[in-house]
């Protein structure tokens, strides 16, 4: 948080400074050439190197920005982990009902979830908690010998 307010004030900084100089350092022209302009307001162009400089600490701008951004992105996006790894859902049974209709049972942070989808709409139908091993140890139909 620190690092990204840094950046961007530098980002700031390197925007706002040359432009204020760029500004004050334009003299104004002497009244005898004001005089003789027909257009009162019309102001000359900059000159190259001046336009150059702007142009090349706006692009630097930018750029930073875009780096400290893509930077806060990176970092938002490995805080949910969880949910972008893709062994975090799984599909354990995937029945077709007809060919528009097909039910799942996924298992997503240890809750088994039922789902059905028909073209591009999926329906969430039930949620279970999970079976613990213990209770389905149990539950497993034993072998008459």
């Amino acid at each position: 948080m620190r690092f990204r307010n840094i950046a961007l004030a530098a980002c700031f900084c390197a925007v706002l400074i040359p432009t204020v100089i760029l500004a004050n350092s334009s003299t104004p022209a002497p009244q005898a050439a004001q005089a003789t302009s027909v257009i009162p307001y019309k102001q000359e162009a900059q000159s190259f190197p001046e336009q150059s400089l702007s142009a090349l600490l706006v692009t630097l701008a930018l750029l930073g920005a875009t780096v400290v951004g893509l930077q806060y992105f990176k970092k938002r996006l490995q805080k949910g982990k969880s949910f972008l790894n893709p062994s975090a859902i799984q599909i354990k049974e995937r029945l077709r009902l007809n060919a528009k209709l097909t039910v799942y049972v996924v298992t997503y942070r240890n809750k088994e979830i039922l789902l059905a989808q028909s073209g591009d709409c999926v329906t969430p139908l039930a949620e279970f908690p999970e079976i613990s091993s213990s209770v389905a140890a149990d539950s497993t139909p034993q072998e008459n010998a």
